[in-house]
């Protein structure tokens, strides 16, 4: 078995900006090339909050530059991914101001931080949702009841079967 393992350096200040996705991609296509002369190579890309942010926008954008290392892919777990750039979705109105492990003003200051004044809301590279879904292997989407990130996990695991992807959502209450 082989596996490509891509960490954040602790003391980045954010994880998955846009030149992370590149750096990942380039990452994947190399690790892909060790492992594509091996008979049914498979490999599996997951991520959490923006680690399944970054897997995702990976996957595009190995589809969309016809990288051989796409089609090695045989699965995604995506942990409460983040996958639009927006604040308004239902469970991020619903969780409001509480200030528990993320809050919206740590999100928004994290956005910030991650998009500065562009408005990426149609870049499916940074705000997956805003792409076309059809094609990415299949995925499984994780999420807790008590998460801001809920409605992002729902709605990307329905675009991803109106795409014809298989997604399969587990929301765990009160997590």
């Amino acid at each position: 078995a082989y596996a490509a393992v891509v960490q954040q350096s602790a003391n980045a200040l954010l994880p998955g900006t846009p030149p992370d996705v590149e750096r990942l991609v380039a990452q994947l296509q190399a690790a892909t090339n060790t492992v594509m002369g091996r008979a049914g190579a498979r490999l599996l890309i997951a991520g959490d909050s923006a680690g399944g942010n970054l897997s995702a926008a990976a996957l595009l954008r190995l589809r969309d530059d016809r990288s051989p290392a796409f089609g090695a892919f045989r699965g995604a777990i995506l942990i409460y991914g983040a996958f639009a750039v927006g604040f308004d979705s239902p469970s991020m109105i619903a969780w409001g101001d509480r200030d528990l492990v993320l809050s919206r003003k740590s999100m928004d200051w994290f956005r910030g931080h991650y998009l500065g004044d562009r408005d990426a809301s149609k870049d499916p590279y940074i705000s997956p949702l805003a792409g076309n879904l059809a094609g990415p292997p299949p995925a499984i989407l994780l999420c807790g009841t008590l998460d801001p990130l809920l409605s992002d996990s729902e709605e990307f695991a329905t675009v991803l079967e109106k795409a014809g992807v298989r997604a399969e959502l587990h929301v765990f209450e009160d997590g």
